[in-house]
């Protein structure tokens, strides 16, 4: 799951990792003042329609709101249906520093992940 880059899924899997990411996102803009009032505009939605989506998981976030949150979080298209690493509450259990070397890895294009894993295994080797 971690270094091999966004997992990709299919039907009721895509509204799950949507979900987490709609989530994600949410909190994200929650804790910068004056953000969250912005992605409710952009995305057209109202702050009671947000938390029944946030509150309730198995509420479809249809595709025109997946890509309005691309759009306003400036991410690329498709975003919001891969799993991040940076989103996983799984990952919220480990420590920082790991945390930040798979966000750092996933992030990374296939060519520069071998060049990341051959440095890492020198300092592995040494």
């Amino acid at each position: 799951m971690f270094g091999l880059g966004p997992i990709r899924a299919t039907g009721r899997d895509i509204q799950a990792i949507r979900h987490q990411n709609f989530a994600y996102i949410v909190e994200s803009c929650k804790s910068q003042q004056g953000k969250i009032h912005r992605f409710l505009q952009a995305i057209g939605l109202s702050r009671k329609k947000v938390e029944e989506h946030l509150n309730n998981p198995f509420l479809t976030i249809p595709d025109r709101i997946a890509k309005k949150c691309e759009k306003f979080y400036k991410k690329p298209n498709g975003w919001l249906d891969e799993q991040h690493v940076e989103a996983n509450p799984v990952c919220a259990a480990f420590p920082e520093d790991m945390r930040r070397v798979m966000e750092v890895y996933s992030g990374l294009a296939d060519e520069k992940r071998k060049l990341f894993l051959q440095i890492a295994e020198v300092f592995n080797d040494s």
